[in-house]
């Protein structure tokens, strides 16, 4: 009982064809919007000052993070030869860590907006 249904649902359904709109409600359609001027993209859609703020937080961020680092270098009671403040040289390197983490992210993000143009150029064929 159950199968025969199921089979005259299928049936029913697949007779169906998917409905599409009058050739004359899309002739309406394309005249309606024929008139409509297209508006240009805006080129600033942030202002500048949100610009400025985005970037100055982890500009700031950054440098309370060095500060700190540089302020809590103490010197140790370890001794190697030609190497004063260990603390130091371990807080360079951790800068110099930071620095390269962000040159890295760079990379990054350049690469794939150059990927992307790419990709865009190889679609329009030029």
């Amino acid at each position: 009982m159950v199968r025969n249904e199921e089979k005259e649902y299928k049936d029913l359904f697949g007779s169906l064809e998917p409905e599409q709109p009058s050739m004359r409600f899309t002739k309406n359609v394309m005249e309606a919007i024929d008139g409509v001027e297209v508006a240009k993209p805006s080129k600033k859609y942030v202002s500048n000052s949100v610009i400025r703020i985005l970037f100055a937080i982890p500009v700031i961020s950054v440098a309370f993070i060095c500060i700190y680092i540089l302020r809590n270098a103490v010197p140790t009671s370890d001794y190697i030869p030609g190497i004063k403040n260990i603390a130091l040289l371990s807080a360079g390197a951790l800068l110099a860590n930071l620095f390269l983490i962000f040159i890295l992210v760079d990379e990054l993000a350049h690469r794939k907006r150059r990927m992307q143009f790419l990709s865009d150029l190889n679609r329009t064929g030029l």
